[in-house]
């Protein structure tokens, strides 16, 4: 099911998470264009909690969220909201609204979505970044994570068919 899908998310995110010092947490990295892997978990994360946020309201504006930087630079606040997502997630699909500008629209469109849909764009989102903190956290440590973090689930299925 999908919420299995968030929580194994979080849960990777968070384990790899769990092995980083603060200061590789906060280090810009060269790889990642001077960001740091904080700054992307920051992203992820805000990501799921505007829609969580938004799920009462029925609209999701992704383009307005506080940016909070104490995500990108707290280890500890990173893990707790990864865990609040993990804990808040389960809620039954329903028809939302996607507030979104595109290129340099100052007016924001208005999309037709639904919470399941927008729960999988977060899933691969987070993905996405994932890889991105894998490179960095390959840069500032030794960590070894594991093979699939950062890998998307139809990637790794693909692997897993032309393997045999």
């Amino acid at each position: 099911m999908i919420f299995e899908t968030v929580k194994e998310t979080a849960n990777d995110l968070a384990e790899a998470l769990g092995q980083l010092t603060h200061s590789q947490y906060t280090t810009s990295c060269i790889t990642l264009s001077g960001s740091s892997i904080g700054q992307h978990v920051r992203h992820v994360v805000e990501l799921f909690q505007c829609l969580l946020n938004g799920y009462e309201s029925g609209v999701v504006d992704y383009d307005s969220r506080p940016r909070n930087q104490v995500i990108a630079t707290r280890i500890e606040t990173a893990l707790d909201c990864l865990a609040d997502i993990r804990t808040n997630v389960s809620h039954p699909d329903k028809s939302m609204l996607l507030h979104s500008s595109f290129g340099r629209e100052a007016k924001p469109s208005v999309i037709a979505t639904t919470y399941f849909r927008e729960l999988l764009y977060n899933i691969e989102h987070a993905i996405h970044h994932m890889a991105l903190i894998r490179i960095g956290i390959t840069e500032v440590t030794e960590i070894q994570l594991p093979q699939e973090f950062g890998v998307a689930p139809s990637t790794l299925k693909y692997q897993a068919a032309c393997a045999r």
